[in-house]
């Protein structure tokens, strides 16, 4: 494992990862047992370091075992320049751009790499600040950016058709990332959809096929924050590694651990709440298997690139503003 993070930079050239990926599909599919047990122990720490790689890399990291990509023509075509695209050029692209897929896979891989940045002391600290926990609060950014994106993108289309095309598309992002345990951005697309912006567009829900709309309902109610998100939590312990759970519910659960709890059952004799330190190592055991247990897609640095840079307007006026534009309030006297 050490040896294939140390070095993995050497392995700059596509046909060099192909090269690595047959030689471990080779020892695999062998017969004899030693090659296959030695391939598996290889394949898992291979699927490791090009996870950790690939959401930095400027090319393609095809992964072992991984299914293959959805590429919509768009993306062919721009990731073919993509060493000469700045963050202005991302602004060309919509929603409707990516197959609901494989941007779901794209956002699950970064929600892994953001969550692997951030080192275990930070959720420890008392208050989630700038200075004491610069990777939890770039997570937490990421995700508030994606949110707005999610708002902005419906609330500024202002042909129905398309605007039900969009609102479509994001639902189907998050069935594809309920189905891929991605719990934490799963959430935080049905939030954005619930924000009264979105919510407000009583055309734009009426043009949803029924389908789509019985499963938004019951998505909505999954993350409902009846008996402290009771359902949501039900559904993230039934889940199978590998996992993301909801940021914003392991955080509010460490506030509430720290601010309910007594560290100390008796100062004076040094006998420490040992309850608490159960609580505690429940989160810390969450987060572990959320970064331990790979996700084994390929990276595509034209989506990912897209997801960091998307464009989007944080002020909820605004946003409502958007709203009322594309579909103006109607007055009933």
């Amino acid at each position: 494992m050490q040896w294939f993070r140390k070095n993995i930079l050497d392995f700059k050239e596509d046909a060099i990862v192909d090269g690595m990926n047959s030689f471990i599909e080779y020892l695999i599919a062998s017969s004899d047992k030693i090659s296959q047990g030695w391939g598996r122990i290889i394949w898992k720490c291979w699927q490791s370091s090009v996870s950790l790689w690939g959401s930095n890399r400027k090319g393609s990291s095809n992964l072992f075992g991984a299914p293959p990509c959805i590429l919509t023509e768009k993306v062919v075509d721009w990731s073919s320049r993509l060493s000469t695209l700045d963050k202005r050029d991302y602004s060309n692209f919509s929603c409707l751009d990516f197959n609901a897929e494989e941007l779901a896979r794209q956002i699950t891989l970064l929600d892994q790499h953001y969550l692997q940045e951030i080192p275990l002391d930070e959720f420890w600290t008392k208050d989630f600040n700038d200075k004491d926990c610069p990777f939890l609060v770039k997570f937490k950014r990421h995700n508030n950016s994606l949110a707005y994106w999610i708002c902005t993108e419906i609330t500024s289309t202002p042909n129905l058709k398309n605007r039900i095309k969009a609102l479509t598309h994001f639902i189907s992002i998050a069935e594809h990332l309920k189905k891929l345990n991605n719990w934490n951005s799963f959430t935080n697309f049905v939030f954005s959809l619930v924000l009264f912006p979105v919510s407000r567009l009583k055309l734009t829900w009426k043009g949803l096929n029924p389908i789509v709309f019985e499963k938004w309902k019951r998505y909505e109610e999954l993350v409902s924050p009846l008996a402290n998100f009771g359902l949501l939590r039900e559904a993230c312990a039934k889940s199978s590694p590998p996992v993301i759970p909801p940021i914003s519910l392991i955080l509010k659960d460490l506030i509430f651990i720290e601010e309910g709890n007594d560290t100390w059952y008796d100062r004076t004799n040094s006998i420490l709440n040992f309850g608490k330190l159960r609580l505690l190592g429940r989160v810390a055991f969450m987060i572990r298997q959320a970064t331990e247990e790979r996700f084994v897609f390929s990276t595509l640095p034209l989506m990912q690139n897209y997801l960091k840079n998307v464009f989007y307007v944080d002020d909820i006026h605004l946003l409502d503003n958007f709203s009322k534009k594309s579909e103006p309030s109607v007055n009933v006297f």
